[in-house]
């Protein structure tokens, strides 16, 4: 992108105007060109000032991945109001976002997978006046306005698009920790243009590529990579409503997909279908994944079996995504054992977790950024905001790595999922890479568990491929000659599903919630 570009509705604007009649979206609903998305985009715009909306106001959207999110997020962008993109499967928080983000207007679906969004949302506004409008998308109500009603208003002429600047608030975008309430990170238009700028040189991503969007709108990693990223470069997206692995397979055969991103858990779903074999992957030539560490094996058999390259890329949503990725010219140690080198703008630290001081090539401590992606700040939260930050200016991670004498980093696990058993440090991720080289073992996750003895205890929750049977002593059988003996699971439990976040990543949260009764109570 050599124009300058000082907002993100700019992405879409300069690419509407050469490549006008190229499709950019399709959602297995309609088929939309980049004309038409910024017509319409631009229309809703004068609609929402002529109903009120002002720059700076925040504008929920809580919809599947429907082309209207799409069409939506880039009318808010031109009003200059802020996106407030909110997981369609909330129920009792919506109240905590639609307060602390002082929502105006939200643009809603009914219902998703038996979640009624429409009675959430209308009982939230009848004891509320801050919020004014709800946008009905894709049914309607007396006690809406319709999405449709709106793109077929007419409007007056005299109205005026305000003036959005590089670093006015685009996105405010919430994120959940292991305690305390959600945070809304803020991302601004120059976050995400200069990651979108990075994402599209390191992908080589032209108006000739179809990228498949399998990830939630409302995930920092779907609505970036999957939706900004493609329509800065000019290329076309493929929307999907509900992650299925046969509905990946059919949407790339269909539509010719050259690029697939996802988290490690898709990957893992996709090459254990049964049905793969029934479907032309051959268009695939990229994808990124994030979210998770990505075992070398799962690489493997994603070039073997799905035929195209998966790049490891580390970042989060305070980031706005890409902090650094593996390159396509990286050896496969690289690959397999790193997240590769830091991307454009970005600067990595690693400090002693103790005495914060720096440390030196190939020692293990603390990650620290800076990158022209990291977020304003907290929405209304100025002392957590405080806290992720040193004084001279980076960004604390929480993560635990190192930086080989490469240049490339290594991520060896989150501070805050460090096992403390009897004394010693357990790095859960070391665990979890050699039971993935076990080949009934779909997925596994390693957490702590109370202990009155010894503190904590390791646990490895694991999920077996379908029709595999096993036995807690063949796995610690299988990892005893592999690990340190205190690095060896306490307890080994097998488990039909994991859970899961919204972007598929597993929930050890969640997890250890789960399991910390029952096996508490064992061990007693």
């Amino acid at each position: 992108m050599s124009t300058t570009i000082n907002n993100v509705s700019q992405l879409l604007q300069i690419n509407s105007n050469k490549l006008s009649k190229r499709e950019v979206i399709y959602d297995g609903y309609r088929r939309i060109t980049y004309k038409e998305l910024d017509e319409e985009s631009s229309i809703l715009a004068f609609n929402l000032i002529e109903m009120g909306v002002k720059k700076g106001d925040r504008i929920a959207i809580c919809l599947p991945n429907w082309h209207e999110f799409v069409v939506i997020s880039f009318a808010i962008t031109k009003v200059g109001a802020v996106i407030v993109p909110l997981n369609i499967n909330s129920k009792t928080e919506l109240h905590y976002y639609l307060t602390n983000a002082e929502i105006k207007v939200a643009f809603i679906a009914k219902e998703f997978e038996k979640n009624n969004l429409w009675d959430n949302f209308h009982k939230y506004k009848q004891n509320n006046t801050l919020i004014k409008y709800l946008i009905s998308v894709r049914f309607e109500n007396k006690d809406s306005i319709s999405y449709k009603e709106l793109l077929n208003r007419k409007h007056s002429n005299e109205i005026l698009l305000p003036k959005v600047c590089y670093n006015d608030d685009c996105v405010i975008m919430y994120t959940s920790g292991s305690t305390g309430l959600p945070k809304g990170v803020i991302l601004t238009h120059g976050n995400l243009i200069h990651m979108c700028e990075v994402s599209i040189g390191l992908l080589d991503l032209t108006p000739e590529d179809t990228v498949l969007c399998p990830l939630p709108g409302y995930h920092i990693f779907g609505l970036h990579q999957c939706i900004l990223v493609p329509i800065a470069a000019g290329a076309k997206i493929v929307l999907m409503e509900k992650y299925k692995p046969e509905n990946v397979f059919q949407m790339i055969e269909k539509e010719v997909v050259t690029v697939h991103h996802a988290v490690p858990t898709m990957f893992i779903l996709e090459i254990n279908n049964s049905t793969l074999k029934d479907y032309n992957l051959d268009s695939l030539r990229i994808g990124i994944t994030a979210g998770s560490k990505i075992p070398s094996n799962l690489i493997c058999n994603i070039r073997k079996m799905l035929g195209f390259e998966v790049l490891s890329s580390y970042g989060m949503t305070e980031t706005s995504t890409c902090l650094a990725q593996v390159r396509l010219n990286d050896s496969d140690e690289v690959k397999f054992n790193t997240m590769g080198k830091p991307v454009p703008g970005v600067r990595f630290r690693i400090i002693d977790i103790n005495t914060r001081l720096d440390l030196g090539l190939g020692e293990i401590g603390e990650i620290l950024v800076k990158s022209p992606g990291i977020m304003k700040g907290y929405l209304k939260m100025p002392n957590q905001t405080i806290t992720m930050f040193t004084d001279d200016g980076w960004y604390i991670t929480g993560d635990i790595g190192q930086i080989d004498e490469g240049g490339n980093i290594r991520i060896t696990g989150r501070k805050k999922d460090l096992i403390i058993r009897g004394g010693y440090n357990i790095n859960p991720t070391e665990i979890e890479d050699q039971f993935y080289t076990h080949n009934d073992i779909l997925e596994v996750a390693v957490i702590g568990i109370d202990d009155i003895v010894l503190g904590e205890i390791t646990c490895a929750a694991i999920r077996l491929k379908k029709g595999v049977y096993g036995k807690e002593i063949e796995f610690k059988n299988f990892i005893k000659d592999r690990l340190a003996e205190y690095k060896i699971p306490d307890k080994i439990v097998f488990l039909t599903n994991l859970p899961k976040t919204a972007v598929g990543k597993i929930n050890k949260i969640e997890l250890k919630n789960q399991l910390n009764n029952q096996l508490f109570k064992e061990i007693l």
